[in-house]
C-alpha cells in the first residue's frame, strides 16, 4: 500500500496529514509549549484593604495600597516590600500618602506617587525612614518619569473649574522642587469630523470638550498618551518647554475609562477597557499605523509585554497571554488567574507580581512545560475515511489545505469531531481531491 509523506512548511504551523486518492496517510508529530502560571508567594492586603498598583525595581515591590478607616473614610498608603525571597516577602517600611494613589514611579532614591491631589515625591532610600521630599498639587491621572522630567497626563475635570486636557511636563532634576517647565494642550475631538474642538471662553466648562489622558509611556524625544476621547497622541517632546504634538490615531470617539500603554521598539501596545488591545507601528511618529489587535468580548486594563507574548489583565478578572507576533492574526495562548481580581501586574523576568485586590500581592512564577506528543491520523475503514487525533488533546480546530505551495491558504474544515473511547474522530471524504489536514490550536 503507498504512502504518501509530508512535512510541515513554515507556514503551517500545526499538525499535518496529507492524502491522495485512495492512498493512505502518514502522520506528522508535533510537540509544543504550556504555560503555567504557578503561586511562589504572597503578601495579604492589609484588613478591610485592598492592593491596586505595583511596581518592581531590582529586589524591592512597591505596592499601593487602600485600607479602611471607617464605614466612611478609607486611606492610601505605599507599601515596600523586600522580594529577594519571592516565597516570603518582608515589609520594609511604608509611607502615608496624601490621597489615594493612580500611578507608582521609580526614579534613583526617589518614589514618585501620583494621587487624586497631585504628585507626591518620596525619598525612599531608607525604606523605614521615607521621607516627602515635595509635594506638587494638582490634578493629574497618570506619569512616567524619564531622566530629569516626570510627565503627567492631566485629565478633563468635571468641576467647572474651566481645567483643560494638558500633558505637562516637570523638570524633577531637584526633586525637593518640581517645577512645570512645559505642557501641551489635549483637545477633544469630534466623533464623526474628527476635528479639534476648543470651548469657547463663554463656555462652561462642562468636561466633554477636552481630551482625557489617562496613561502616558515616554521613549526616547517621543510621548505616547493614550486618550479615553480619541485612542494614541504622540508628542514630540524633544524641547521640554515647547513639545508639540506631531501625530495620533483615532480609536474610538469615547473609549474605555481604563486604558494602559507599553512601547517596546517600534512598536506601541495600547490596551482599552472598551476595545481591547491595540497594536501600532510607530516608525513614522507622524503617522501611526494600526497593524492589529485583540478582543474577546471583554475589555483590557492592564498590559505587559515579553517577546511576541502580550499579558492582559482582564476587566472581569484574569490574564489573557495573546501570542502576537502575527500581530495581523493573534492567538491567544490561554487565561489564566480567573480567580482573583488583577488589578495591575508587572512582569519580572520568570515572575508575574500581581496586585490582586483584597487578595494582595500575588507572585507567580511562569514555567514551561511541554505537551505530550500529538498525533494525527487518517484511517480509512470499510470505505470510510476519517481523521483520528487523541482526546486528551483539547482546543485544536481541523483545517485543510490543498497544497503546501506558498502562500498556504488554510480553510476550517467544517463539521464536529466525535469522541470515540480514547480518539476525537471527524468523517471526511477526499473522494477526487487532494490535500493536507492539520490540527492547529486554538
Amino acid at each position: 500500500m503507498n504512502h504518501l509523506q509530508t512535512q510541515p512548511s513554515a507556514a503551517a504551523a500545526g499538525l499535518l496529514v496529507g492524502f491522495a486518492l485512495l492512498l493512505t496517510a502518514s502522520t506528522v508529530i508535533s510537540q509544543t509549549d504550556t504555560l503555567s502560571l504557578v503561586l511562589k508567594g504572597a503578601w495579604p492586603a492589609p484588613l478591610a484593604g485592598t492592593v491596586n498598583l505595583v511596581r518592581v525595581v531590582e529586589n524591592r515591590a512597591y505596592v499601593a495600597v487602600t485600607e479602611k478607616v471607617d464605614q466612611f473614610q478609607t486611606k492610601a498608603a505605599l507599601r515596600i516590600l523586600d522580594v529577594s525571597n519571592p516565597l516570603q516577602p518582608v515589609v520594609l517600611g511604608s509611607y502615608e500618602a496624601h490621597s489615594g494613589l493612580r500611578d507608582i514611579q521609580l526614579l534613583g532614591r526617589y518614589a514618585y506617587l501620583l494621587g487624586l491631589l497631585g504628585l507626591e515625591v518620596v525619598d525612599v532610600l531608607a525604606p523605614s525612614n521615607t521621607l516627602l521630599a515635595a509635594n506638587y498639587p494638582d490634578g493629574m491621572e497618570a506619569l512616567d518619569v524619564a531622566n530629569q522630567y516626570a510627565y503627567v497626563a492631566q485629565g478633563s475635570r468635571f468641576d467647572y473649574q474651566g481645567f483643560e486636557g494638558w500633558m505637562s511636563i516637570l523638570d524633577v532634576s531637584h526633586p525637593a522642587e518640581p517645577a512645570r517647565v512645559g505642557g501641551v494642550f489635549i483637545p477633544f475631538y469630534h466623533p464623526v469630523t474628527g476635528d479639534p474642538l476648543l470651548r469657547q471662553e463663554d463656555e462652561p466648562d462642562d468636561g466633554l470638550l477636552e481630551g482625557d489622558p489617562v496613561a502616558i509611556k515616554v521613549v526616547g524625544n517621543h510621548a505616547f498618551v493614550a486618550d479615553t476621547y480619541y485612542g494614541l497622541h504622540v508628542i514630540d517632546v524633544s524641547d521640554a518647554a515647547e513639545p508639540v504634538r506631531v501625530g495620533g490615531y483615532r480609536i474610538t470617539p469615547f473609549g474605555g475609562s481604563d486604558m494602559a500603554l507599553e512601547v517596546v521598539g517600534q512598536l506601541v501596545y495600547l490596551a482599552d477597557s472598551d476595545t481591547g488591545l491595540h497594536v501600532f507601528d510607530v516608525r513614522n511618529p507622524a503617522q501611526p499605523v494600526r497593524i492589529g489587535g485583540y478582543y474577546a468580548g471583554w475589555g483590557a486594563t492592564a498590559l505587559g509585554v515579553d517577546g511576541s507574548n502580550v499579558f492582559l489583565a482582564r476587566e472581569r478578572g484574569g490574564l489573557d497571554v495573546i501570542d502576537m507576533s502575527n500581530p495581523v492574526r493573534p492567538v491567544r495562548l490561554g487565561t489564566y488567574l480567573t480567580n482573583i481580581v488583577v488589578a495591575d501586574f508587572q512582569l519580572v523576568g520568570a515572575n508575574v507580581f500581581v496586585a490582586a485586590g483584597k487578595d494582595g500581592l500575588q507572585i507567580f512564577e511562569r514555567t514551561t512545560a511541554a505537551q505530550a506528543p500529538v498525533t494525527l491520523g487518517m484511517r480509512c475503514t470499510n470505505g470510510a475515511w476519517r481523521l483520528e487525533w487523541p482526546l486528551s488533546a483539547q482546543g485544536f480546530v481541523v483545517e485543510f489545505a490543498p497544497t503546501l505551495k506558498p502562500p498556504v491558504q488554510w480553510t476550517v474544515v467544517e463539521g464536529s469531531a466525535l469522541s470515540e473511547l480514547d480518539a476525537k474522530v471527524m468523517p471526511i471524504d477526499p473522494r477526487g481531491s487532494s490535500g493536507f489536514y492539520r490540527l492547529r490550536k486554538l
